[in-house]
C-alpha cells in the first residue's frame, strides 16, 4: 500500500520494470506469464513528474523500479546503469 502525497489516501500498487530485448513480438507474446529469476528494486533518480493513470493527479517522483538479475547486486544496478529518462511504470 502506498499513501498519496496529495490526498493522504492509501492505494494498492505493483512494482513493474521494463526490460529491453531483441525479441520479436511473437517471442515476447510467448513469454507472457513466465517469471525471470531476480527481483524488481527501487533506485533513486533525478526527480520527475508522473501523472497517475487513474486520477490524472500529478506527482513528483525521485525513484524508479528496475529489474535486478539474481547474480547482480543493487550497487551494480545503481552505478553501472546510466538512464537519461526514468522508466515508465
Amino acid at each position: 500500500m502506498v499513501q498519496s502525497q496529495e490526498t493522504g489516501m492509501y492505494y494498492a500498487t505493483t512494482h513493474n520494470a521494463s526490460v529491453t530485448s531483441t525479441f520479436d513480438e511473437k517471442t515476447c507474446q510467448s513469454l507472457i506469464g513466465h517469471e525471470m529469476p531476480g527481483k524488481v528494486v527501487k533506485v533513486k533518480c533525478e526527480p520527475y513528474e508522473y501523472a497517475l493513470p487513474t486520477t490524472g493527479e500529478l506527482v513528483t517522483l525521485n525513484s524508479r523500479w528496475v529489474y535486478m538479475p539474481e547474480e547482480a547486486t543493487e550497487e551494480q544496478i545503481v552505478f553501472e546503469e546510466k538512464v537519461e529518462r526514468p522508466l515508465a511504470f
